[in-house]
């Protein structure tokens, strides 16, 4: 009687496994298909770096793009703040100094002022010199801002 006891409960705890292994695996399945679905049907939302600006930050103006499927992406902004608040930004979002010597991961044909594709306001009116231009840059993106009469202008871009 003993022994039938044991078998019944050896039994039983491997059915119990099998269960609960079978049920895992089809909670692992579950959440593969949904991340994939997330990933294939979920548009890629606008970025935006506002959150980064001081309080007392004025006129602030925005632009953004994202590609929908793709990680691409382009960013305008502008606003008035101080000359310390623009260092406070830069300082905050890792951005150091171009120079015309510096050495970037890829061409820096994408380090440029101009409007972005598609861009069709007439606020931005930041000069294309590089001076005073900070930068961060890698995997395909380009942050970079500038202060330039009284103003922050910032870009970023995924290509």
């Amino acid at each position: 009687m003993k022994r039938k006891s044991r078998i019944i409960v050896a039994v039983l705890l491997l059915a119990l496994s099998i269960a609960g292994w079978w049920g895992y695996r089809k909670y692992q399945e579950r959440r593969a298909v949904e991340a994939l679905l997330k990933f294939l049907f979920t548009p890629n939302e606008k970025p935006s770096w506002r959150r980064y600006l001081p309080a007392t930050a004025a006129e602030v103006r925005e632009w953004a793009w994202a590609d929908g499927f793709l990680p691409d992406y382009g960013y305008l902004l502008k606003a008035r703040i101080t000359e310390t608040e623009f260092k406070q930004f830069v300082s905050q979002l890792g951005l150091t100094p171009h120079t015309p010597d510096r050495k970037y991961s890829e061409e820096s044909h994408w380090l440029s002022w101009s409007a972005l594709p598609g861009f069709d306001g007439d606020w931005w009116d930041v000069s294309s010199s590089l001076d005073s231009t900070y930068v961060s840059e890698g995997n395909d993106t380009w942050i970079f801002a500038k202060y330039e009469s009284g103003c922050l202008y910032f870009q970023s871009l995924n290509h």
